[in-house]
């Protein structure tokens, strides 16, 4: 893997600056992943935030690509989280299981 090339990085970086798609190359435009993580990798479930807004660690398996962790999983898996806890909390405090 060399680079990541996501939508802000094409708004921000072609079309805010008026270029033209077909006279820009992907290598111009993307970005360098910052961060990789594993499958099994947690650390990007908190406190994420390298700097680089808006950029997709990829998530590699013996240095292969296997996925891509966005903004909106992280968001997502942490209302999950907090809904689950929740739920056992008011299971705790009106005695239903």
């Amino acid at each position: 893997m060399v680079g990541i090339i996501s939508e802000r990085d094409y708004a921000r970086k072609v079309i805010l600056k008026g270029k033209s798609s077909p006279d820009t190359s992907v290598r111009e435009i993307m970005s360098l992943p910052s961060r990789r993580g594993t499958a099994t990798d947690r650390r990007g479930m908190h406190g994420r935030h390298d700097g680089q807004a808006g950029q997709a660690p990829p998530v590699l398996t013996a240095d292969r690509v296997v996925g891509i962790v966005s903004i909106g999983d992280l968001v997502k898996a942490s209302l999950d989280e907090k809904d689950f806890l929740i739920k056992q909390l008011e299971n705790y405090i009106t005695g239903t299981h």
